[in-house]
């Protein structure tokens, strides 16, 4: 079975911009991988949900701007699952579904510098 190699690109979202698809073509370019997954958070916890469009219009907006890029898609699972959005959580169930995959977990340094803020940080 061939390993495929597979990014993982979260967020708001809110919206998507030309900042993450640049971001993810040059990811996708430098680590040759084969696929990229958008996440949209589904109940952001450090955002008021109250002042950001819905999940699901996140993520419809999201599956607009990527239908010109085939090698990048849309996925749905923070925005099924009820609470609030935890990569921790997403990544563990994403290498489930994965299994035998080379998942690579693509942050920005915004992120990245709240990331001890993060639920489960030293997991991620």
């Amino acid at each position: 079975m061939t390993q495929r190699r597979i990014g993982l690109l979260g967020g708001t979202f809110n919206p998507i911009h030309h900042g993450h698809l640049h971001i993810a073509q040059e990811v996708f370019k430098d680590l040759s991988l084969e696929q990229i997954l958008f996440i949209p958070s589904g109940i952001p916890p450090h955002k008021n949900p109250e002042k950001i469009p819905s999940a699901q219009d996140r993520l419809e907006m999201l599956r607009l701007a990527l239908l010109v890029f085939p090698q990048f898609e849309a996925c749905d699972i923070e925005v099924k699952r009820p609470g609030p959005s935890y990569t921790v959580e997403t990544i563990q169930v994403l290498q489930k579904r994965y299994r035998g995959d080379h998942l690579f977990f693509i942050i920005g340094m915004d992120a990245f510098s709240q990331i001890m803020k993060w639920e489960k940080p030293s997991i991620l």
